[in-house]
């Protein structure tokens, strides 16, 4: 171990002083020479030994830093339905990495070789709002915009290249959010390019954010009457709070969200404008695990689909739309039980009590009607109906159901309910 040790320390020193010894040694005589000759080559190897030892202690390193990384975790989970190629976690790593270059750029701050700095005290307003326009600058200059459907389902799909025809440049051209990077988008024609949506671009700047050591929160907020739901990034508290909308690059103020591309609108009714939470790191493993069970369902993967709602709910009770879509497909799917139906109108209860719109109201009106409480169930889909901002294309489905309630039947699904990754359900 210790000439191990001393042949180390010479190696790091430079191979000129390991050489000078070695040669008095050949010059000795032809038996010297020969031992020399066999030192050399156990120099040599015990040399690749150490150096393939320390290769491997410094690789594990990185990946021991990529997976505590919030955005990697995410990666990760995802494998259960899209495995991440290595291209995919390599755009992740050199975008991070860029981020974190650039924001420490700004604030002038030398590298420190992926370490979050030792506190988050140090941050300023004005210098978070910096950090953040520095990662949209990076975002859009590694060709990150937003697609024309409002969403990408994973983040894996966001980090996968594609390119563009003219006619579908110019419908991302037309989307407001995309319209800082039209000078981008040009120069980079026809590709490659990215899209995030508000989840997936959110996991990015949380994993930025962590290198950073800034102390970054997803905050998110359920859809309501199958308006999807939204969410975006918030530093520090009151009067120095910054909100982030990480699809626009912009700071969110005064505005609830709007399903119409790239526009806000005022809050037109305070108190009901939905629920805004702030989550912690674990809690946006639970909003994952329920975009994980958006996928499974789209496939037709009942129990897994079941297994990651019960998932994001372990992470994150307060998630709403897991919630709705749990107390719906157990009460609906087939194979109901009387304790799925006891759980599913437990979790219906809560969504109506914490939203009360329409959506919700229909759900519990389900599981009511499941559990053979046709009363109540008539009276919540009652509700429903009267509810003036129930979408007009979701009433057909709430007056079907309201039918075979009247007539003592419970409602089971034809096929699969559909639900979007950002939040929102379509009644069948």
């Amino acid at each position: 171990m210790e000439t191990m040790i001393a042949v180390w320390i010479q190696y790091r020193n430079g191979a000129s002083a390991m050489r000078r010894p070695l040669g008095v040694v050949v010059r000795s005589g032809w038996v010297r020479g020969r031992i020399a000759r066999a030192s050399w080559s156990w120099v040599g190897l015990v040399l690749a030994l150490v150096m393939a030892m320390e290769a491997r202690s410094a690789g594990a390193e990185a990946s021991g830093r990529e997976s505590d990384n919030i955005a990697f975790r995410l990666l990760q989970m995802e494998a259960e339905v899209v495995p991440a190629s290595e291209p995919v976690r390599r755009e992740l790593r050199e975008t991070l990495e860029e981020a974190v270059a650039e924001v420490r750029r700004h604030r002038r701050v030398p590298p420190q070789h992926g370490i979050a700095e030792p506190s988050t005290e140090v941050w300023r307003r004005e210098e978070v709002i910096v950090a953040l326009r520095s990662i949209d600058d990076v975002l859009g200059r590694r060709g990150f915009l937003h697609p024309v459907d409002d969403r990408v389902d994973l983040l894996s799909e966001g980090l996968t290249p594609r390119s563009l025809s003219p006619t579908e440049r110019d419908a991302v051209m037309k989307l407001s959010r995309n319209g800082r990077r039209a000078a981008l988008v040009e120069a980079r024609f026809p590709g490659p390019f990215r899209f995030v949506d508000c989840d997936t671009a959110t996991a990015v700047y949380l994993g930025v954010a962590e290198r950073l050591g800034l102390a970054l929160q997803m905050v998110y907020s359920p859809s309501r009457n199958r308006q999807r739901g939204h969410v975006w990034v918030r530093w520090g508290k009151g009067a120095r709070r910054v909100d982030w909308e990480t699809t626009e690059g912009t700071l969110r103020s005064g505005f609830e969200w709007s399903a119409d591309p790239g526009r806000g609108r005022p809050a037109s009714r305070p108190g009901r404008t939905g629920v805004e939470l702030e989550l912690g790191r674990e809690q946006v493993v639970g909003a994952w695990h329920y975009l994980l069970a958006v996928q499974h369902e789209r496939r037709g993967e009942v129990e897994a689909m079941l297994r990651q709602l019960e998932l994001a709910l372990a992470a994150f009770p307060d998630h709403l739309d897991a919630r709705r879509q749990l107390a719906w497909s157990l009460a609906t799917l087939p194979d109901v039980t009387a304790e799925r139906v006891r759980t599913a109108v437990a979790h219906a209860r809560e969504v109506v009590k914490r939203t009360g719109d329409a959506d919700s109201r229909d759900t519990l009106a389900a599981a009511l009607a499941a559990h053979g409480d046709f009363p109540r169930a008539i009276r919540e889909e009652r509700a429903a109906l009267a509810d003036q901002e129930a979408p007009e294309a979701a009433r057909a489905g709430y007056r079907r159901r309201l039918a075979l309630y009247e007539s003592g039947r419970a409602y089971q699904q034809p096929g699969r309910r559909h639900s979007t990754a950002s939040g929102a359900m379509d009644s069948p």
